[in-house]
């Protein structure tokens, strides 16, 4: 009965079981010594050890890390890949609690201020909720990363403005980086815009600011005899807009062939469309930038 209980924790754990968690289950110190020795486990943090054979992944240094320090949780750069902010994938092993543990391969973050509602879940691995996660990445990314996170947070979902403003009022102490990053981003942002769709379009987004051109409208429902349509981005106006496409942007023949006839119906209403790739957006900002820029010039001289 025992051995079951063991084996199915550790499994449920990615092969990662701690010293602590054997004692909780009536296993004594002697039983494993005797698993150490006969290499059915073995140490991969103090007071941590792995199942003989478990394959390694992430997840399993983010249980090692999580179980290798008191009261432990997976926080920051790793919360957000949980979560699937929109971050790069870091694969780094991030955690917080209350004791600055050294355990290798993992970051630490010696904290006091952990609420019971900034704990959550992801297949069972304790971690940051998406609030607080959003909170910490203020303290080691950029403000453009952090809108990244932001906007994909809102789009999944996960929160909205008015929980991360009350997340923001109870963290906001003195010296600490975190909240005034993500209040930064949220004062630039118009409080009653449409999450982005994308990374993508986040990042044309970010690059309409920077280059100082007129804010767009996400997500735009324009009327055709065709039935509505949604422009990623649209300058309604002077009838401009943008379309950001992704390799996924189809999908099928029908929908390539349902696209362009919604565009020529646009076009025939008066609307110039422009479309963008990642490449566009990410290789070739200022081109991509002056091209919008130079339509919505010929936009405002028609109109005028």
């Amino acid at each position: 009965m025992f051995d079951t209980q063991i084996e199915g924790l550790a499994r449920a754990q990615e092969g990662v079981i701690s010293r602590n968690q054997v004692i909780e289950r009536d296993g004594t110190v002697a039983l494993v010594r005797w698993r150490l020795e006969t290499r059915r486990w073995s140490i991969v943090a103090p007071d941590v050890y792995v199942l003989a054979g478990w394959p390694r992944s992430w997840r399993q240094q983010l249980w090692i890390g999580v179980l290798g320090t008191s009261d432990g949780i997976v926080s920051h750069r790793a919360a957000a890949q949980l979560w699937n902010l929109d971050t790069p994938t870091w694969d780094l092993v991030e955690i917080s609690g209350p004791y600055d543990a050294k355990i290798q391969g993992t970051i630490t973050h010696e904290t006091h201020d952990l609420r019971d509602e900034n704990r959550s879940e992801i297949s069972g691995i304790p971690v940051t909720d998406v609030d607080r996660t959003l909170v910490d990445l203020g303290m080691v990314l950029s403000d453009q990363m952090v809108e990244r996170s932001l906007e994909a947070a809102l789009r999944l979902g996960l929160t909205t403005v008015n929980s991360l403003d009350h997340t923001l009022m109870l963290h906001s102490q003195r010296g600490r980086k975190g909240p005034p990053a993500l209040r930064r981003v949220l004062t630039q942002r118009s409080a009653d815009a449409a999450p982005t769709g994308s990374n993508l379009e986040t990042r044309f987004a970010q690059l309409m600011r920077k280059m100082d051109i007129g804010r767009a409208i996400r997500q735009q429902v324009v009327t055709t005899p065709l039935g509505e349509r949604y422009f990623d981005s649209a300058w309604p106006d002077r009838k401009v807009a943008v379309e950001l496409d992704g390799w996924e942007s189809h999908g099928t023949k029908e929908a390539f062939i349902d696209d362009r006839q919604r565009q020529n119906a646009l076009v025939l209403l008066g609307w110039t469309i422009l479309r963008f790739t990642w490449t566009d957006v990410t290789k070739y900002p200022e081109r991509t930038a002056n091209i919008v820029r130079d339509a919505l010039q010929m936009a405002s001289k028609q109109v005028g």
